[in-house]
């Protein structure tokens, strides 16, 4: 499979499945999760590239930081197993004033 199916597939039963690539719909209910792939690096032999290691970033937004930090947990048990096995990087925490919610950005390390 692609990785992009590996992880929908992932986190497609989180957040009572609203889990979305890149864009979520508009006027989503809270809470949800928005993934996309921010790099692909080749890594490359003189026999050309042997696998990618791409950096994913898992946006979680709720109403309180309590069910955001949940929410995180369930993102990162989903991805760090097979068949994704992703390694986790970096973790930020915001309020996006805007729309009244708290977001968690989770950046992973994924090889494929």
């Amino acid at each position: 499979m692609s990785l992009d199916t590996d992880i929908n597939a992932a986190l497609t039963g989180l957040a009572g499945g609203r889990s979305y690539c890149e864009t979520p719909p508009p006027e989503v209910a809270a809470p949800y999760i928005v993934w996309m792939e921010i790099v692909d690096t080749p890594e490359n032999s003189l026999d050309g590239p042997v696998a990618r290691n791409a950096r994913v970033q898992v946006d979680i937004f709720a109403a309180t930081r309590i069910e955001s930090d949940a929410l995180l947990v369930q993102v990162i048990d989903a991805l760090t197993v097979p068949p994704v096995r992703a390694l986790e990087l970096s973790r930020q925490r915001f309020t996006e004033d805007a729309v009244g919610l708290k977001r968690t950005t989770v950046d992973f390390s994924i090889w494929h």
